[in-house]
């Protein structure tokens, strides 16, 4: 079996896929200022023993290989924008604010596809029922299967499930996943998980490094899900305190003394 493709798990990487991919300027860009929102929404937040922003690198990469439409590469950026409540209950969930702040970032569809893949289940039961279902899949519901699918080998890729538990294996929707991924005509991507689900099951890690890691870590709370007054206030307090900062500092340097 031949190695899988690279996957990007940095900024500078996934740009110069970009690049190499000759996406033209306006896209560009378009991806740059995703970029920049998912690490500023992701700040912080860790999982399977990476950050957050890292895994979401990942997903966009594999999206850029296939050669997905953009709406598709951006929701694959922020896939879990809305789902962070999920992660940890003491998440606000997302707002209707929330859904209008991230529509005009990214734009409608790709918004569309990050709320809905809030939603979108993929238990065992689920994958078998989209693999039946597969070759009939279009529209937006085939874009929601291919980014889960992408979001699946982004989990294998480099063996990172190893390092999530000691005693992490390959799960069954891995391998319902594989055939999923063949059921959409995804072939290249289909061959990319096999490989690294099956090195991920062949390849235990040793007792050095069987510690069980960062599985889950989220701040309580981000600019993201304060409204635009709270950002407002957030701002102004921080003025005021930068001007008494400054005006203790210059009452300091006149004070008499002696």
């Amino acid at each position: 079996m031949s190695a899988p493709r690279p996957v990007a798990a940095t900024v500078p990487q996934l740009l110069n896929q970009a690049l190499a991919a000759r996406l033209d300027d306006a896209s560009l860009r378009r991806l740059a200022s995703g970029v920049e929102l998912a690490l500023r929404i992701f700040d912080g937040c860790y999982m399977d023993d990476e950050p957050l922003a890292t895994h979401h690198v990942r997903v966009a990469s594999i999206a850029l290989a296939e050669r997905w439409p953009l709406h598709v590469v951006l929701a694959c950026l922020l896939h879990a924008a809305h789902s962070l409540h999920t992660m940890d209950t003491r998440r606000r969930q997302p707002r209707p604010a929330h859904r209008a702040f991230l529509r005009r970032e990214i734009g409608p569809e790709a918004e569309e596809l990050v709320w809905r893949f809030l939603r979108f289940s993929y238990r065992p039961d689920d994958v078998r029922r989209y693999i039946r279902d597969a070759t009939a899949s279009e529209g937006t519901d085939r874009e929601l299967l291919q980014i889960r699918v992408a979001n699946e080998l982004a989990h294998y890729t480099d063996g990172a499930i190893r390092f999530r538990r000691p005693d992490a294996r390959p799960g069954e929707n891995a391998k319902l996943s594989v055939e999923l991924a063949r059921g959409l005509g995804l072939s290249a991507l289909a061959h990319d998980l096999e490989s690294w689900v099956s090195y991920c099951a062949d390849s235990p890690l040793p007792e050095a490094l069987a510690r069980g890691g960062i599985e889950r870590e989220l701040p309580r709370r981000h600019w993201w899900e304060s409204g635009p007054a709270e950002r407002a206030i957030t701002w102004v307090v921080r003025r005021v305190r930068r001007w008494l900062g400054r005006s203790r500092k210059r009452n300091a340097r006149e004070a008499p003394t002696g």
